[in-house]
């Protein structure tokens, strides 16, 4: 089954990154085919050369018959493009697009049909994708075509391609020891938009590869503080989402919130406020809150710095909870509730008076109590 890169939050961002590499792509693309045509990979006539490189069980199989790959490979470039397209939305498509990737090299034809180097492409990352979600496939291929075509999609910059070619760089396989290496050198020089290229694998990708490439945006230069936070926001999204299976999923969840929480806080994303509020609510919800305490507390630093109304309204929720609870004699976390209070007095909103007066009439400690205070002013001198 075809692992599925086209995301619709995608299409628009897409739409324009293979115009602006045809040029540069047809150079290296004729390059990888010199090679191609040079001796190391088939004869004109299909027929697998005779060198002893991983991989390639057969050339173009003769007893494959599916009407799609016989119009395919009659067809012009403009249908075949309409074709591979279609096909790339089935799921059971890996003999045809074997088949089709084969065919393409057998034909030699690229520098003569004007859409080849985009059905190309389009190909080679439906392959890669059927690779990743069935290994076994893998016997099919030769090792060398294989990095060619992550060559070429890297210069290219085929943006549907990236979650593929990045998932690559973390397979393993003993058959294709080479692939994640030529896969990282791709991902490195990969061409095209790197705000689109990274939020194609948060949306595609395993938590793994999401965790991963949170850490590395941080210290990308090539995106500004306005694309990093739209990514962060997503991946935050994301993990509300997505259903954990184990405990191992469970702990990556928990470690992509608490890299966004640190970056919206730092970036003082205030677009985020929802999600954050949505982590937070989550968090107050365990049963032993000392388990999660440092991550509600910085939730809460966080919630200050995103200095919105809707902020200020869920942390003045909470310290009234909390008041009623130290009413009835019952038990509360001091460090939370001091990062509560001064996150509201941070933030200015009045609509935290009410409840910052109350602290002063309940029986907390003078620490918490003199905090409220402060907070209380910084109200009154805005």
């Amino acid at each position: 089954m075809a692992f599925s890169l086209i995301n619709d939050k995608m299409d628009l961002m897409n739409k324009n990154t293979i115009s602006l590499h045809k040029s540069r792509a047809a150079a290296i693309f004729l390059s990888v085919f010199i090679v191609f045509a040079t001796g190391s990979l088939y004869s004109q006539q299909g027929l697998p050369s005779d060198n002893n490189n991983t991989g390639k069980d057969s050339s173009l199989q003769n007893d494959f018959s599916d009407s799609d790959f016989e119009e395919f490979k009659n067809a012009g470039s403009e249908k075949r493009l309409e074709i591979v397209i279609r096909k790339a939305a089935e799921e059971e498509n890996e003999p045809f697009f074997r088949n089709a990737y084969e065919l393409l090299f057998i034909e030699k034809l690229y520098g003569n049909i004007p859409d080849s180097l985009e059905i190309y492409a389009e190909v080679s990352g439906e392959v890669l994708a059927n690779i990743i979600a069935q290994p076994s496939v893998l016997k099919y291929y030769r090792i060398e075509d294989l990095k060619a075509s992550l060559s070429f999609l890297s210069e290219y910059g085929y943006a549907k391609a990236y979650p593929s070619v990045y998932r690559l760089k973390s397979m393993k396989s003993q058959q294709a020891a080479e692939l994640p290496s030529a896969a990282e050198d791709a991902v490195k020089n990969y061409k095209g938009s790197a705000f689109s290229n990274t939020l194609s694998v948060v949306l595609n990708n395993p938590l793994n590869d999401i965790h991963e490439v949170l850490e590395s945006l941080y210290t990308d230069k090539r995106i500004a503080i306005a694309g990093k936070g739209r990514i962060y926001e997503e991946a935050m999204r994301h993990s509300f989402e997505y259903r954990a299976v184990d405990h191992r999923e469970q702990s990556l969840l928990n470690n992509i919130r608490t890299l966004c929480i640190k970056r919206f806080s730092e970036y003082r994303w205030s677009e985020a406020t929802p999600l954050v509020i949505a982590y937070f609510n989550e968090l107050i919800g365990y049963k032993n809150i000392k388990l999660v305490s440092p991550q509600i507390i910085e939730t809460v630093n966080c919630l200050g710095n995103m200095m919105t109304n809707e902020a200020a309204m869920r942390l003045s929720m909470y310290l009234g909870v909390i008041n009623g609870l130290v009413e009835n004699g019952q038990d509360y976390d001091k460090e939370i509730i001091l990062a509560v209070i001064k996150n509201l007095g941070k933030i200015g909103d009045v609509a935290a008076f009410e409840n910052l007066s109350n602290v002063k009439r309940n029986n907390y400690p003078h620490q918490v109590i003199r905090e409220a205070e402060k907070s209380l002013s910084l109200l009154r001198a805005r």
